[in-house]
């Protein structure tokens, strides 16, 4: 495997990981994708720990070829967002049936994922600027 491709799939699964902890942590449930809180951290761990295994140990097993800095950057930019892209998305499916029956409520920023998924905090939004005119 291109040892780029590497890193930048190491990086989606150890931020996919982080932000499934964090998000169980604060109680931000639309985004979540275990319902149960400590599946959420089962599953992280057994991501995150062989991750970050391998890139603790980087050296030892690429002998040849390095990231360069920038490239790393954005590899590194690149992994963030799209862990950020496909949690949003996969949350959003799985839990869309979730939250279906519930009131909509109209709160701001990350409080509004507590009780909807991305998908249905923006169809709220959008529908309230509608409203308004």
């Amino acid at each position: 495997m291109i040892i780029a491709i590497e890193y930048y799939i190491l990086i989606v699964l150890l931020s996919m990981s982080a932000i499934q902890v964090a998000s169980s942590y604060s109680g931000i449930n639309g985004i979540v994708l275990f319902q149960r809180r400590a599946y959420n951290y089962i599953a992280s761990a057994i991501v995150a720990l062989p991750c970050m295994a391998v890139l603790i140990t980087w050296n030892w097993h690429k002998d040849v070829g390095v990231i360069e800095g920038a490239e790393q950057f954005y590899l590194f930019m690149a992994g963030i967002l799209s862990a950020i892209i496909i949690t949003l998305l996969a949350s959003s499916l799985i839990n869309h049936g979730r939250f279906k029956n519930k009131p909509a409520n109209q709160e701001n920023g990350f409080e509004a994922l507590k009780n909807n998924t991305f998908y249905q905090a923006i169809i709220i939004r959008l529908r309230s600027i509608a409203w308004r005119g």
